[in-house]
């Protein structure tokens, strides 16, 4: 299992991924987010991650630090399959999961209306946001 927590960005961020499986991350407290990934479609298979721990406020931890974080910021693009996620402690301005990476960057091409798939998600906690649309960009969950 592989931890980052209390960063000053983001806890994990995936730039350029094609047929890739990541799996056993517990991220916390991250002040951007926990989870980015910006694109995913580099090959016809999916990017995978599993077995994901997300917690936006550990208990102990500064709230203030990681106010207005997120959860996971989805790809830009397709291929992104979630499998086994537990959500933990959204509060306050924090928010669950945001659609499209970086789609309010208008030097970007490829934007929005892309598929991510989720299974098996559970929550405790949570009284945040879920979904947050980054700039009328919408998805399918």
């Amino acid at each position: 299992m592989l931890a980052a927590y209390k960063n000053g960005l983001t806890g994990f961020l995936g730039q350029t991924l094609g047929n890739t499986e990541i799996s056993g991350f517990i991220l916390a407290d991250n002040s951007v987010s926990n989870l980015q990934i910006h694109q995913t479609n580099l090959t016809a298979e999916p990017v995978t991650i599993s077995n994901l721990l997300l917690i936006g406020a550990s208990f102990g931890g500064d709230v203030s630090r990681s106010g207005s974080s997120i959860g996971l910021i989805t790809a830009r693009t397709e291929g992104l399959v979630f499998d086994g996620v537990a959500i933990c402690n959204y509060v306050g301005n924090m928010t669950v999961v945001q659609s499209c990476s970086q789609c309010e960057n208008k030097q970007y091409t490829i934007v929005g209306g892309v598929t991510t798939t989720f299974s098996r998600v559970s929550t405790r906690n949570c009284t945040s946001a879920f979904i947050a649309w980054n700039v009328g960009s919408r998805e399918v969950f």
